[in-house]
């Protein structure tokens, strides 16, 4: 069952065929290819023809190959060759692609390309990206399902309460729905191991793969707990762990790159404290 997620599409709606670059962010199997898919469906059924429509999933083997902005560019090419009008071009999980912040800017300096981009990383905007392309895109976070989401998915209209303790053990990851149990355990130790793998672990170089277990364990069980790095750094020393508490900092900020924690702002800080690196 496929639930049009609304808010999103909403959201995004005031942007399709404007030409400014649309970012959807957000953790692994959230629900951003969804979300892509009914952008499509919608700009189908509003007329635009399927052969000015070229979307890319590189996370899927058909696209393993295309590992270079020139290859992507050829692909590209031969999608469009002889089409008239505008191309809307939907890449998901673009990051993997090298040096793909210059084709896109080549693609929307030419004004004819409405362009869509995903990716699990929050870095995605960061770098070079954001040096050719600054002020030239808008960007709209993606989460899992939210409450509502859930039990609309379910089509669940009575004891909610049972149903929200639920939602709260098993998460709202829509690519979870479909199983049961044990099932469904399995599959959120899958994603999340192939999040701390590709996202964290891989693309940061991290050495000490059991200490950041360790540190991302204590997150999950602090949920709702303000906590900071200097704590962290005091209970790992008395298990006689040397580790300085800007690696720490280090580390929560990949959870955070990795979209798997958010964190909240604090909003009592003013003058000089602001400049204070003390962040719970």
């Amino acid at each position: 069952m496929i639930i049009q997620r609304e808010d999103y599409i909403d959201k995004i709606n005031p942007f399709v065929n404007k030409h400014i670059i649309k970012v959807l962010i957000g953790t692994r199997r959230s629900g951003k290819s969804t979300i892509l898919k009914q952008i499509i469906d919608s700009l189908i059924k509003h007329g635009i023809p399927k052969e000015n429509i070229v979307w890319m999933n590189f996370e899927l083997s058909d696209y393993f190959e295309i590992d270079n902005i020139k290859k992507l560019e050829e692909f590209i090419s031969d999608k469009t060759e002889n089409i008239d009008g505008k191309i809307y071009l939907f890449f998901d999980e673009i990051q993997v692609v090298p040096q793909w912040e210059k084709l896109i800017n080549s693609y929307f300096a030419k004004e004819n390309y409405d362009i869509y981009i995903t990716g699990s990383n929050s870095k995605l905007l960061a770098g070079e990206f954001a040096t050719y392309l600054s002020g030239r895109y808008v960007e709209l976070n993606i989460y899992p399902f939210s409450f509502r989401e859930y039990l609309d998915y379910n089509e669940i209209t009575s004891d909610f309460k049972t149903h929200f303790y639920r939602y709260l053990e098993e998460g709202g990851m829509p690519s979870t729905f479909d199983y049961r149990g044990d099932d469904k355990r399995l599959i959120l130790i899958d994603l999340y191991n192939s999040i701390v793998l590709k996202d964290i672990i891989q693309r940061n170089n991290v050495k000490n793969v059991d200490l950041l277990d360790r540190i991302m364990r204590f997150v999950m069980y602090n949920i709702s707990q303000p906590f900071s790095a200097n704590k962290i750094h005091k209970r790992l020393k008395q298990d006689m762990v040397n580790l300085s508490v800007n690696t720490i900092y280090n580390y929560l900020k990949f959870f955070q790159n990795a979209c798997l924690i958010y964190q909240v702002k604090r909003e009592d800080l003013q003058g000089k404290k602001i400049l204070k690196y003390d962040e719970k």
